[in-house]
C-alpha cells in the first residue's frame, strides 16, 4: 500500500509541475476564416471537398 501511495504522490507531483504549452492556439488569439483570401479558401474549403470527393470515389471503385 506505502508503495501505492508513493506511486500516485509522484504522477500527481508530476503533474502539478507539468509547464503549459505557450504556443497553442486558444480561443483568445484565434482568428476566422478569411475568405477574401485564395489560399484560406483552397487549403480550408477546396482541398477538404475534392479530399472527400476522391475517397467517395475510390470508395465506390473498390
Amino acid at each position: 500500500m506505502k508503495k501505492f501511495v508513493n506511486l500516485i504522490f509522484i504522477l500527481f507531483s508530476f503533474l502539478a509541475t507539468a509547464q503549459q504549452p505557450t504556443h497553442v492556439p486558444s480561443p483568445q488569439n484565434n482568428s476566422p476564416i478569411n475568405l477574401n483570401s485564395w489560399f484560406d479558401v483552397i487549403v480550408f474549403i477546396i482541398l477538404p471537398i475534392s479530399y472527400d470527393c476522391y475517397l467517395f470515389y475510390v470508395a465506390q471503385t473498390s
